[in-house]
């Protein structure tokens, strides 16, 4: 079965999680539980990549839609949000629920095509 991958295209932060400093925003810690549950939840069935735009440029230049809309909007445009390849969100961090509801779409997907074959 093909793991499901979500990236998360952010700005410039300081640190891989955004975490750090005295009073850390409050939408990355929550972007960080929900990195957590889902990992929890789909246990070994999603890669999450979270992609800071100075540490890892070049997964920038390879989402060309994402790339398309930074260059035109600017960094407002991020966060940026793709499951398998899809935008599911766009300048704020997807709500656990909507995030769940993405990789369970792509999971339950791949768990009937095996069935159907039968795997």
């Amino acid at each position: 079965m093909d793991r499901v991958k979500v990236v998360i295209f952010e700005g410039p932060m300081c640190c891989p999680s955004g975490l750090c400093g005295p009073v850390p925003d409050p939408a990355l810690l929550g972007v960080q539980d929900a990195i957590t549950e889902i990992q929890r939840e789909f246990e070994g069935s999603v890669e999450i990549v979270r992609a800071n735009i100075i540490t890892n440029f070049k997964d920038f230049l390879d989402n060309w839609d994402v790339y398309q809309k930074i260059t035109k909007e600017g960094l407002s445009a991020l966060p940026i949000t793709k499951v398998n390849g899809r935008i599911i969100a766009e300048r704020e961090y997807p709500k656990l629920e909507t995030l769940k509801n993405e990789v369970r779409r792509f999971v339950n997907n791949s768990q009937e095509g095996c069935l159907q074959i039968g795997l």
